[in-house]
Formats: C-alpha cells, structure tokens, sequence
C-alpha cells in the first residue's frame, strides 16, 4: 500500500541539499518527494496518509562502527560507564555477584580509569574483596584492556612471570605476580575461558539491541564482528525480525576463508552485507596504547603496535587482490602513517577494483599525512563523541599535538568521505549525540565551556550527512540509500525538533517521534 507522509519540513540530503514537505512511498521504496499540494495529488484510492505535524524528518541515520553485539550483551551486564571512583564501581560489581549463580563469571566493562581520581590502574585484588567465588572479567571502556580478579587469572593459567604474546601486555608487580590488568593482544587468554552465550542468549540480546537502536533513530549499523553477530543477523533477517541493514566487517583471523569462499566487499542484498575486513595496527589513547611517532608527554613509552609493517601489507595486499577492502583500527599518528604507507603500495590496484579503504577512527593523523590520508583513503570513519569524551587525556597524553587531533572537519575537506559512528560499546550509541559532538566540540555536561580546538568542528548538515551518506558510499550502497530519494530505499526519521536550526544543546534533548525502516514502522513515540 501506498503511504503518503505530508506536512514536514523533509531534509532529503541529496546532492542539491533539497528541502521537501511531502513523501510518497510504496513498498519500501520513495517514489516521489515534493510539496504537500504536489504529493497529496498522487493520492490513490486505498493511499496511506500520515500527518507530520511539522515535524523535520530526516533520512535514516546508521552508525558506521559498532560491536553490536558487545553492545547488545552489554545491556544486561555490569556496565560501568560513567562511574567515577573505584570504590563506586567495586560496590556496582558486588551487587552482581548477590545475584549471579554460584561459581558463574561476572562480566561487564565501561570502566575508565582515567575518571577515577588517581588515574591508576586497579588491580586483581580490589575485585578479590567483593567477588567470592566468582571469576570477574571487565573490559575497560575502550575496549582494549581488561581487569580481572585472582580466580579468573588462576582459571585462564595466568601467573608468577606471565609473558605476554606480541602486541599484548600482561601488567606484573615487583614480585612477578599478575595485577589483573591484561590489555590488547593478550586479552584472548582470558577470553577464551569464558563460557560463551548461547545461541537464544544472542538472539535475545540482539533482539534488544535493535530495539534499543531503532529508537534512537538508527535504520543501519556497521558491525565489527565475526560468526555469532552475522549468524544471528542472518537469522533474524529469515524471520523478518531484523530492523537495522547490517554491514559486516569480516575479522581479519577470517579472511583467508572468506577469498576461499569468493565473498567481495558489497556482497549480499540490502538488509546484510559484507563491508571488507577489519585490521588492527594499533590499540587506544586511554590505554597509551596507541601507536606514536614521539613519546607520551612525560614519558619514554610510545605505544604498542599490534601487527608489523610487514603483516599489514601482506594482509592488505591479500585483500586487495580478492576485492575486499580493508577498514584499519589506527588511533596514534604512527600508525596512520603506517597504514598510509601499506595502502599507498595497493592503491592503483584498489582504483581499478572499485575498492573504499577505511581508516576506524584516525584519531591523530601528523599534519604532513593528512594531504597522503585524503589521496589514498576513501573513508574516514571516526567516532565524534570520542573527541569529546577523550579531550582532558588528549591534552594531558599529546600535548601540543592533540591539536592535529579528531580533525573532522579538515578530513572532509581535504577530500575523504566522513562515516560517523560511535564504537558502541564504547561510547554511546545514540547518534543525536554524535551529531553534537561533532557540532559544538564540548562536552554535554560542560555546556559553558569552550569548543575543544573549534576550527574541527562540522556544521549540522555535515554531521547529518556523514551518518547517512557517508555510511551508504562506505558499503558501497550509496545507489539505493541515504538520503530521501526516488529509487530509493523508504529509510527516514522524524525529529521532536529541527536540529538544522535550533541551539547545538537543543540537540541533546531532541527525540526520535518516528523511525521508518524500508517502509516499515520501527519506532514511534
């Protein structure tokens, strides 16, 4: 059936910036944009009509960097974000152990120590104090180090004089003994001793994860993760239960299957497909883990890479020659170098196969790479809501280098497509709060304080933009999604509020009145 939405002011976010008041679509699909008087005349017996009421209606909004299934998981574990102290966090995983079964593992993660006064890492011992009998396993909010107690190290063979794999870090005492503090490449050790959820304890997690993120206005997540999220993803999809388009990132441990297997990037139909693969070259800013050309400020340490120069390029040059492209988790300005250097080798043959190289987060790009990222990077995929939360660490971390830092707005205009997302878990989900992020550069609990490093902020169409768009030219599906179109795919919000227009801190208190999602109403409110 036909369905007519009328009297909203209609951002279509095509290549002319048009502002439209009326949709027709049918089946899925927008078959004409215009003036109430204009779509109103296509009426035909039996036509839907729903009234806007004036609201600013959108295109869909998808978030171009999540673990969603982390993040659905999430929902019903520990999550320490936003906590403030040690001792705050100890009492929320003591009140998990009250409840979980005798002997089970208690998990949960958000934890950041560096909004703990002190700024030190815990240790082993402060879980041991409030968690039995039980092993404890939380990641840290960036995802990149993990704090666990005794029994969970005892479990996983962790003890006196551990070493690390390459890449990873196991931190010891004076005496040798494990602090409980295991980051990066070594985290695998502890994971592979946790049971994993069942196949209907995914399925439900997701199921509320969709939930969750068709209200905040998402119509599409790019995910990066491996078997259990693309088979529940499947799943959902054979049963009509999926209300997100789901872009897979295949893990990099995957990818020689994948070639054996012939998927290229862009395969699959319009509600799951494959992205590329997704690599690491280096950890986090919050764990001093990422990768730097000079020294942390005040120390000798520069971060730790996580794959060699000439891993990348065979990995990269695997990829390239199979038609995937390659999505490079790269933070510390030194390992955007890197990554520059490996895809500028492969890029005439990326040219030639249609390929879209992404960069996950490019959080500090040194001012003589930024000209090389724009000629051999086609997405910039970055996180605003990281520049926000990541600024006092920044400066405090980077110095005077943090200026060349979360650089948005010179990313899009030195050439490269802007993909905004939020690494849920990570950071939040929500992309309204992105879109302030990027707009105001500020805090959302220090609304009088001043943009951190302006000249990076975007202008709201910019924002917008870069979570529709961008993520559509991403997966290589900008034909048939991103922005309210003819031919295109009925994808598009209504908005409590006209962002375009109002005060950036408007914006946080703006909500999502409607989400519809090939047609089909996925939220209302």
């Amino acid at each position: 059936m036909a369905v007519i939405y009328f009297n909203g002011r209609v951002h279509t976010m095509d290549s002319r910036g048009s502002v439209a008041e009326a949709i027709l679509e049918d089946r899925g699909i927008i078959l004409a944009t215009g003036s109430n008087d204009e779509i109103l005349g296509c009426a035909r017996p039996g036509t839907r009509k729903v009234d806007l009421y004036g609201m600013t209606v959108i295109p869909g909004l998808t978030d171009s960097h999540t673990h969603f299934l982390m993040f659905s998981l999430g929902l019903s574990r520990v999550m320490l974000e936003g906590v403030s102290s040690l001792e705050s966090a100890l009492q929320m995983v003591g009140e998990a152990v009250k409840s979980a079964p005798e002997g089970a593992w208690v998990l949960g993660g958000g934890f950041n120590k560096n909004a703990w006064e002190g700024a030190a890492f815990p240790n082993r011992r402060h879980l041991d104090s409030v968690c039995g009998d039980h092993p404890v396993a939380l990641l840290s909010f960036d995802c990149h180090t993990m704090w666990v107690n005794s029994l969970a190290l005892k479990i996983c063979g962790i003890g006196m004089g551990a070493r690390a794999p390459e890449g990873g870090r196991i931190d010891l005492d004076p005496h040798g003994d494990p602090t409980g503090i295991i980051g990066e490449n070594a985290m695998p050790l502890i994971e592979r001793c946790i049971p994993k959820p069942t196949g209907e304890d995914i399925r439900s997690a997701v199921v509320s994860g969709l939930k969750m993120a068709n209200g905040l206005g998402l119509v599409g997540v790019h995910a990066m993760e491996g078997a259990d999220t693309l088979g529940t993803f499947q799943r959902l999809e054979m049963d009509g239960a999926l209300t997100l388009r789901a872009c897979l990132y295949i893990p990099a441990a995957n990818l020689e299957d994948a070639i054996r297997l012939g998927i290229r990037s862009g395969f699959g139909g319009r509600f799951l497909r494959v992205g590329g693969v997704k690599l690491f070259a280096d950890g986090s800013l919050n764990s001093q883990t990422a990768d730097m050309l000079e020294p942390y400020e005040g120390t000798a340490e520069r971060g730790i890479p996580s794959i060699s120069r000439e891993e990348l390029e065979r990995t990269v040059g695997m990829a390239v020659r199979a038609g995937i492209s390659a999505a490079i988790h790269a933070i510390g300005d030194a390992a955007n170098r890197k990554v520059l250097d490996v895809l500028e080798l492969y890029d005439a043959q990326s040219r030639e196969a249609g390929l879209r190289h992404r960069v996950e987060h490019a959080q500090i790009i040194h001012p003589d790479d930024l000209h090389r990222f724009a000629r051999t990077v086609r997405v910039a995929s970055v996180q605003p809501v990281h520049a926000t939360s990541d600024r006092y660490v920044a400066d405090r971390l980077w110095g005077a280098r943090a200026a060349h830092s979360y650089a948005f707005k010179m990313l899009g205009d030195t050439g490269s497509v802007l993909a905004f997302g939020s690494d849920a878990p990570v950071e939040t989900i929500d992309p309204l709060r992105g879109i302030f992020a990027a707009v105001a550069r500020k805090r959302e609990d220090e609304p009088g304080s001043r943009p951190w490093y302006h000249e990076h902020r975007v202008t709201v169409e910019q924002a917008v933009r870069a979570y529709t768009m961008g993520p559509a030219y991403a997966s290589y599906s900008e034909d048939w999604q991103g922005s309210i179109e003819p031919g295109k795919v009925a994808d598009f919000i209504a908005l409590s509020r006209d962002i375009f227009s109002c005060e950036p801190e408007e914006i946080l208190s703006t909500r999502v009145a409607l989400n519809i999602v090939g047609g089909r109403k996925v939220h209302e409110a």
